[in-house]
């Protein structure tokens, strides 16, 4: 098996994890040696997954990540309450996120499945979704106003509508 010496310097996506390594951290991911660099938990389910057979949960004795055919990467983008720095993070989130959509069109092997996510993605979604939807909210609304103004109101007329319908 190859030898690894672990550096205290690195972050844990720049390692190579021996299989033991990684099978120890997963039998006690408190152990000291196991730690991660921010000196938290490697936790079995932050790091593999697909290993729980029916019934099971994380912390059951006989659950096996050795089984596991998933693998969850994480990459902690150092976030702050200065702007520039949010501003830096949020731009290396974006370049992240079209690197993966273009991977996943581009060069990703047909028996693997990929999901992504990052912080901005739900602001992302929620600016793409309210940008697209607005003309349908604008006549939702219009119905509504005129659906309520025919109903409470009297309709005498087009030249009087504003003045008396409502």
């Amino acid at each position: 098996m190859l030898e690894v010496k672990r550096s205290p310097d690195l972050y844990v996506h720049e390692q190579l994890i021996v299989y033991n390594d990684a099978y120890g951290t997963f039998r006690n991911a408190y152990d000291p040696d196991c730690l991660a660099p921010y000196g938290g938990p490697a936790e079995p389910a932050m790091i593999v997954g697909d290993y729980l057979e029916k019934g099971q949960n994380v912390r059951d004795i006989n659950a096996d990540p050795k089984k596991a055919r998933a693998a969850v990467l994480t990459f902690i983008v150092r976030n702050s309450l200065i702007p520039d720095e949010v501003e830096k993070a949020m731009k290396w989130e974006k370049r992240f996120i079209d690197f993966m959509q273009k991977w996943v069109k581009t060069a990703k092997p047909d028996f693997m499945d990929v999901a992504f996510s990052s912080e901005r993605s739900l602001q992302d979604e929620i600016e793409r979704v309210s940008n697209s939807e607005i003309s349908t909210v604008v006549i939702s609304y219009t119905v509504m106003f005129l659906y309520i103004s025919f109903s409470l109101g009297r309709f005498t007329g087009w030249s009087t509508y504003l003045v008396s319908g409502i």
